[in-house]
This record gives C-alpha cells, structure tokens and sequence, in this order.
C-alpha cells in the first residue's frame, strides 16, 4: 500500500461522550439564611417573602442579640455581642464553631465580605450608642483580631454613634443605617466616610420609618441585585419586617410582616449566593493520526468539553497546563493528547471562585492510524 500522499494529510475520525456527571458545588439549599433567635434555629429564607423554614436547631445557645449575618464559601457567620464571639454555622446541621474576636469595643452589627476585594468587614461600637463612634473594621478570621479601624462618618463629617444595617453590594459599595437620624448612609470601605447624601428611611408614602434598637435591622444584597432586603424591627407596632430598602432613595417596602415581639427576631439575614455550580457536561473526542497511518504510537485526540454551570467562566488543567477563560454552556476546544498515553483528567475550576472545582476523565478513543495494522504495529498482527 501506497502511503505517501497519506502522510500528508492528517485523518481524524470523531467519537462522542456524552453526560459526564460532574459534582455539582452548592452549598445553598435555600436563597437565604438567618436565624430566628428566639427559638435558637437556623432557618432557610424565601427572599421573595421572608417566610422562615426550619432547617436545624443550633447545636448551642448564643443568645438573643446573635447579628450581623454574612456567608463566606458555604459557612454562615453570626456575632454574638453577649459573648463578643464570632460563630461559624454548618449550614445543613446547624452545628457551631466559635472564633474569640478582639474587637474593642466589641462588634455590634453587620457583617459583610466586599465580594469585589474579599475583605471581610465588621461594625464596632457600644450597644448602648452612648456617644463613642461607631468603627468600620476589618475581620481577620485566622487571628481573631479587628484591623483597620475607621471612624464612620456622616456626609457632613461628624462621626456615627449608632450605626446598623452594614451591607455592601456587588460592586464594593458600602451602606450603614444611622440609628439616631435613621438614615440610610453610603460609606467609603477605604475610609468609613460618607460618599454621599444621607437618605432619610420612609415608607413609600413619605413617612418616617422608626427602627427600635441596634439590632433590629440586617441587610444584605443578592448577587446582582440592586435593592438590599433584610429584617427590620419596626419601633412603633413591635412587628418584625421584612423589608425591601432602595438605596437610591432610602424607600423601604414592606415585603412582609413575620409577627410581633416574641415570634420572630432574626438580625442576621444572609443571602446564600452561590459560589458556584458544575452541573455536567458533554465531551467529543477526535482521534488524528498524526499524518503518519502506518503508525498508531504517534495518534493524537483533541478533546471538545462543553461544561454546564452557573458561573461566567472557567480554566480547565490538563496534564499541569491551564487554560483559562471557557465559557460555561459552549464548546471548547482542548488538544494535542497522545492516545498511547491513556485517559486525560481534566481539573475544571470556576475562574471567579478557586474553591469551586472539580475533576473528570476523559478516556481516549482506539487509534485511527488507517494503515497501523498492515505495518505489523499492533501486537498480534502478522
């Protein structure tokens, strides 16, 4: 047999995988959590309504005044001020782990993670708002200290000395809730000082929103959200709220009403944002002979990975070389394996969240040398 001209001329015969099952990384069986401090559970939230379901009993007691919920990779914090503890929740078993915080004077409300730094922050304060201003600090999770600390300033310069309703949004912008003018107050991470007009909280006819203590408001803001939502203790009729805040014009909505005095007291919402999910995926594999039919030890396989998630982008590893920027629900293309050398795995990790990742193996296809067998390559072949 004649093989020059097929040398020349690479021939690739395609094999197809279909629904490779991925693990799938989703800590979040509920869009939200807090916890309802009266009756010491760790409870799912619908954000659409606040309504709470019970997902676990806490393994501990940690008091009525538990604020300032905020979820980091999968673990749920809450700060307890009776105990100037932080507390680190299992979100599927509702089991604590606790972290000593030396903040002085102790953390009151709020906890958030600058999703665009990673710096994750606190507010520190006197409870009893006697005059000391109000700290926006940052929390150092493996030294159990405060660093940073910054007087939080009002658009006018003078210090807060009641602040609550720390949350930050999806691009780094920082809220605090001014409980002596209750007003809603855009802060500097970098500074603690306004960037703006302080907001006055009505309801959307124009009155006066009352909140009654340093710990009846939390806010959180979901992952592409524009609008913070969280529990409000509203002062005049005792009821815990649920509560939708527009922070371009300090409007807050009722979303809902969960009870008085009692039923419900949960200052620590936290929306459960995915870091990430790898559902599945589809492979095709494409076996070259390398323009060489007569010899099968040099076939290639380019492999097409179509990965299914939540996510923006990720990089896939492969034999210690990445490649980055894929999109999630295309195809892609990855390439040049030698089949001699056996299956490839394949390390998929989500380019925003390192932490999300996962593996798959991709076997090779037999070879397609045409002409490997009449050359005598395979063994057994005469």
């Amino acid at each position: 047999m004649n093989t020059s001209l097929l040398k020349l001329i690479p021939i690739c015969v395609l094999f197809t995988l279909r629904n490779i099952t991925l693990h799938a990384q989703d800590c979040c069986a509920f869009e939200a959590y807090a916890i309802n401090n009266y009756i010491q559970e760790l409870v799912g939230v619908d954000p659409a309504t606040g309504n709470q379901t019970t997902v676990a009993p806490l393994s501990q007691n940690i008091g009525l005044n538990a604020s300032g919920g905020e979820i980091i990779d999968c673990v749920y914090y809450v700060y307890s001020s009776a105990d100037d503890v932080l507390y680190s929740i299992d979100l599927i078993t509702g089991m604590l782990t606790s972290t000593t915080i030396s903040c002085a004077p102790g953390l009151v409300t709020g906890l958030e993670i600058d999703p665009t730094t990673g710096i994750f922050y606190g507010i520190s304060g006197d409870v009893n708002c006697v005059g000391t201003p109000y700290e926006l600090v940052q929390i150092d999770l493996a030294a159990g200290t405060c660093t940073n600390t910054m007087p939080i300033t009002d658009s006018n310069g003078a210090a807060l000395t009641c602040a609550t309703g720390f949350v930050i949004d999806d691009t780094g912008q920082a809220y605090v809730v001014d409980i002596v003018t209750e007003c809603l107050v855009p802060i500097d991470l970098a500074t603690g000082q306004a960037t703006g007009p302080t907001l006055p909280l009505t309801d959307p006819m124009g009155n006066p929103f009352n909140i009654n203590f340093i710990q009846g408001l939390d806010l959180d803001c979901p992952a592409g959200g524009t609008k913070l939502t969280g529990y409000l203790w509203e002062d005049t009729n005792n009821n815990q709220l649920y509560v939708c805040v527009d922070p371009a014009t300090g409007v807050v909505t009722t979303l809902n009403n969960l009870g008085t005095f009692g039923d419900v007291f949960s200052p620590n919402f936290a929306y459960c944002n995915p870091v990430c999910e790898i559902l599945g995926a589809e492979a095709t594999v494409v076996c070259c002979d390398n323009g060489t039919p007569t010899i099968a030890a040099d076939d290639l396989f380019d492999i097409t990975l179509n990965v299914a998630g939540t996510g923006t982008s990720f990089n896939v590893t492969a034999n210690g070389n990445t490649t980055t920027g894929f999109a999630y629900g295309a195809d892609q293309a990855i390439t040049g394996f030698p089949i001699i050398n056996g299956a490839v795995t394949l390390v998929i990790t989500d380019a925003a969240d390192p932490n999300c990742t996962t593996t798959v193996t991709v076997n090779p296809p037999i070879t397609c040398s045409p002409c490997a067998a009449d050359a005598g390559e395979f063994p057994g072949n005469d």
